[in-house]
């Protein structure tokens, strides 16, 4: 999943970003800081640190960042391991632009 802004997310599929994503898709890649290029290698679709999987945390912590400030609406996002927890944090971080 991929948070497109406003309230607007799209689902994307392993096909759809190694032939030739939609011009949006990239420029939204870019603006969280992920290379398009990177995502289209195998390693950056396997394990739990993989980058589609650090695309997907940074997708849910912005729409979150999103629903708190456009609606007054917090969403919590659920964590099922202190590995998560991590790279919820790392996302949260990058967006923002906080320090540790």
């Amino acid at each position: 999943m991929v948070y497109m802004g406003n309230g607007q997310s799209k689902t994307i599929g392993k096909k759809e970003i190694v032939s030739n994503p939609d011009i949006k898709i990239k420029d939204r890649l870019r603006l969280m800081g992920f290379n398009i290029n990177e995502i289209k290698q195998e390693s950056g679709w396997i394990g739990g640190n993989s980058l589609i999987a650090r695309i997907s945390t940074a997708s849910w912590v912005n729409l979150s960042l999103d629903m708190e400030k456009n609606i007054g609406t917090k969403l919590f996002l659920a964590c099922a391991s202190v590995y998560d927890i991590k790279m919820v944090c790392d996302a949260y971080l990058q967006i923002t632009g906080a320090k540790k």
